[in-house]
């Protein structure tokens, strides 16, 4: 059986390099969840927002650990932390992205914490279309 499509942005982001990866972690979310999460609230179409840090301590090449960075030669990872927010549809990801955004109250507070987290011109992302086969 195949389910309704999901809609999910991916974005991968590198940390402030004035933080460290413990530092980024816990300010990302003791307060960048909270406030996207607040911003969000209105947003019924969000269905989920998950984020995955990069396990630096484990990412070493001179562990030789299968499954962490792996490639030859080994690459370098751009990215601190890859995020996926979920949406039933196209256009409640255009309302995210519209509260996030699109109001200005909102998108001062957003760049601003964006600044102190990222490298701002190597954020990426896509929306992409998530469609799953169940047995």
């Amino acid at each position: 059986m195949v389910t309704p499509p999901k809609y999910k942005l991916l974005l991968f982001f590198k940390r402030n390099p004035s933080l460290s990866p413990s530092e980024f972690k816990a300010y990302y979310e003791a307060n960048h969840v909270p406030m996207v999460m607040e911003i969000a609230k209105d947003c019924k179409g969000l269905v989920r927002y998950t984020r995955r840090y990069l396990l630096h301590e484990a990412s070493d090449p001179e562990l030789d650990l299968p499954f962490t960075v792996f490639g030859t030669p080994t690459p370098t990872v751009d990215f601190d932390i890859v995020n996926e927010v979920t949406f039933r549809s196209k256009e409640d990801a255009a309302e995210f992205a519209r509260a996030m955004y699109g109001i200005e109250e909102n998108a001062k507070k957003v760049l601003a914490d964006e600044s102190k987290l990222f490298i701002r011109n190597q954020m990426r992302g896509m929306l992409v279309e998530e469609i799953e086969s169940i047995e």
